[in-house]
């Protein structure tokens, strides 16, 4: 049983390396550009034309207080591809056909000068044709946002918490990390919920909200975690009892 564990681990190992080496022989792997991320930590979005090196004009405005035909400077904005899966990006050509969708903040060093959100991958581009499609995702990622910002606003902490909930479950980083902020404020509450439900969850999600104890402290959530763990050690226990496997023997 030893020998025949160990080979499996080698060969998984060795899947790994020959995955990796794609990405290191050809380069990075593209970005992940998701506008409902994007506008958590943007304070202008916007879609705009291209009219001079690092000048851009604003079509329309969906957040924010740039106003159409204004100009924006941004000397650091390339427009790339990424349609390799891995490789260094390539450059898009721009005229006066091309649109793009921008998610802006405040530069960190200087906030009078914008630069694209999310490390500079921020943005979405398409022929002046098919400029609907970059409204509806504008629009869609703004509405969460407003949405979030609602919950944010709700004065009572416990209907703030279940409002805030489903936020903390989405995949999306900015909006994740914004939660756990917000919901730090009104703890130990939300360390207390995560308790009550804790066991209504997933094994594979259950395992990623109990890394949450740490941000939601509470003595509920973490006797809850205990609890857990304890569960799965038992259950693990049981399962090497009954195949008659012993834990020291195996790797």
């Amino acid at each position: 049983m030893r020998t025949s564990i160990a080979r499996v681990g080698m060969r998984k190992i060795a899947w790994l390396c020959l995955l990796a080496l794609p990405a290191m022989a050809w380069g990075r792997l593209p970005p992940i550009q998701e506008p409902d991320n994007a506008v958590f930590s943007a304070t202008q979005v916007i879609v705009v034309s291209h009219q001079k090196e690092d000048v851009y004009m604003v079509e329309e405005t969906f957040l924010g207080l740039l106003k159409p035909k204004e100009a924006v400077n941004l000397p650091d904005f390339k427009l790339v591809t990424f349609e390799k899966m891995f490789g260094d990006p390539e450059p898009v050509a721009m005229d006066e056909r091309t649109r793009i969708l921008l998610f802006l903040r405040p530069d960190e060093k200087d906030a009078k000068r914008m630069v694209v959100s999310d490390y500079g991958y921020a943005f979405f581009y398409r022929d002046v044709e098919k400029v609907g499609e970059l409204r509806d995702l504008a629009n869609k990622a703004v509405t969460l946002r407003r949405k979030w910002e609602k919950a944010c606003a709700i004065a009572d902490p416990k209907l703030r918490l279940e409002a805030l909930w489903p936020f903390l479950r989405l995949s999306l980083y900015t909006c994740h990390k914004m939660t756990l902020a917000e919901l730090a404020k009104i703890n130990p509450l939300p360390g207390d919920y995560l308790a009550e439900h804790l066991a209504t969850y997933g094994p594979s999600e259950r395992a990623g909200l109990m890394l949450l104890s740490r941000a939601i402290p509470s003595d509920e959530l973490h006797a809850a975690c205990i609890a857990d763990v304890d569960a799965a050690r038992n259950t693990y226990d049981t399962y090497l009892k009954e195949h008659h496997l012993d834990r020291m023997a195996l790797p």
